[in-house]
């Protein structure tokens, strides 16, 4: 496999930047026609060869070859959607929780829907599900912070770039909600009352809580499944001071 997963990661993004950008302004509505499409794709994958410290020439051909495939998969999905617009890739923004200003960027945001609302999406090269966003630790928050960095946003969505495997999963709100085999959008769970604002709600005042244990120094161990680490749940730690 060529390079490690980091250098992987940041290949397929900045990849799946550039296909987003130069698609943009027909993404969605107006069919692409194949020849575009593949200078697209083909232009992409360079970008992302070029994230490599060092690639032998021998992978170069088969990974440019796999990233291409990847690709592909990953903009079926996105052909099929309703229409929308590419609103912005790598967007900058900031958000305060317990004093605490965090830096962010949005890999990408899109305008959905007759009201051209906003959806939020995270690319995610590992296999991800949107219920990493839920509970009262949620295991992949910044898709949280994202969206309540952006007031405006109706939609948060993981972009899971796999091959064979791409799909588009996340909550949205009621107005929003998409279900395809590949496109998952939902209303949150009956714990937040099916209800997007009771949703960011809930981000706001847990992450603001864990923000708070972070501003402090807390560092408890505290498994999200405590029964799977017996040993760490049952017993005292003693840190070395």
């Amino acid at each position: 496999v060529a390079g490690d997963a980091a250098e992987r990661g940041i290949a397929i993004h900045a990849a799946l930047r550039e296909v987003s950008e130069k698609l943009r302004p027909r993404a969605g509505s107006e069919p692409i026609d194949e020849a575009s499409i593949a200078r697209v794709l083909d232009a992409a994958a360079s970008t992302a060869l070029s994230a490599y410290r060092r690639l032998p020439l021998a992978l170069q051909r088969s990974e440019r070859g796999r990233l291409i495939a990847l690709l592909r998969d990953w903009l079926q999905i996105e052909m099929a959607r309703p229409k929308y617009r590419v609103f912005a890739t790598e967007y900058d923004t900031t958000l305060l929780l317990a004093g605490i200003l965090f830096q962010l960027r949005i890999d990408r945001i899109d305008r959905i829907g007759p009201a051209d609302q906003l959806l939020v999406i995270d690319y995610k090269t590992a296999a991800i599900s949107a219920n990493a966003l839920i509970g009262d630790r949620p295991e992949e928050p910044q898709l949280a912070m994202y969206a309540l960095s952006l007031p405006q946003s109706v939609a948060i969505a993981f972009g899971q770039i796999r091959s064979r495997d791409c799909r588009l999963t996340g909550w949205s709100d009621e107005s929003t909600t998409m279900r395809t085999a590949e496109v998952r959008l939902n209303a949150p769970p009956e714990e937040y009352r099916g209800k997007w604002s009771a949703l960011r709600e809930h981000w706001s005042d847990r992450l603001e809580a864990l923000a708070v244990e972070f501003r402090s120094g807390v560092a408890d161990v505290n498994p999200r499944n405590a029964s799977a680490w017996p040993n760490w749940a049952s017993k005292p730690r003693h840190w070395p001071t």
